[in-house]
């Protein structure tokens, strides 16, 4: 969302965070991604970076001089809910849609299968997904989505994803952040 478009992606010269005006002799630059929906997070993995809409998601992948970064479509359909509603781990992203969980592990966006899905979804308050945070306890394999839940102005409900194990549970909460304990 870079100078108050919601599309555009700005990347500042090599080494600096301050040279963000494009020159013969420097790599900053900006694009404007095809999208319909407006620019939420961006989250590292694989050799690239991966750049979640409201309505789809894009691969952002260093190039060289010239160009400086290649963008690509990685999945329609599968937007991010909220600006801190996705997370990556081991090089692999995770998300929260609208309607389903995703993942991205550098080949392509995948629906994550996922049981407790219909409770989530029937019962998310729809006015306050941003307030939607994601957060990864490494220590247990787990992915937790903190989220508010119908009737709720504030999250107070949770839904974890242990992939270590492959499963699903669901939490009722009584705080607002966490921090993991490898940090």
């Amino acid at each position: 969302g870079a100078g108050g478009d919601p599309r555009k992606v700005q990347w500042p010269d090599q080494e600096t965070l301050v040279t963000w005006t494009p020159t013969a002799t420097n790599q900053a630059g900006d694009i404007l991604i095809q999208t319909k929906g407006q620019l939420l997070q961006g989250i590292p993995c694989r050799g690239q970076s991966l750049l979640l809409t409201s309505a789809d998601a894009h691969t952002m992948r260093y190039v060289g001089p010239e160009a400086i970064y290649s963008f690509q479509l990685a999945g329609e359909a599968c937007g991010v809910v909220g600006p801190r509603a996705g997370i990556g781990y081991n090089g692999i992203a995770t998300w929260m849609g609208s309607q389903a969980f995703f993942s991205f592990d550098g080949s392509g966006v995948r629906p994550m299968p996922c049981e407790v899905g219909d409770y989530v979804f029937g019962d998310i308050n729809r006015d306050e997904l941003f307030l939607v945070t994601c957060e990864h306890r490494a220590q247990y394999g787990e992915i937790i989505w903190r989220y508010p839940s119908a009737d709720s102005l504030v999250s107070d409900r949770s839904v974890t994803w242990n992939y270590r194990e492959g499963h699903w549970t669901l939490g009722a909460l009584n705080r607002s952040c966490m921090v993991d304990a490898n940090t």
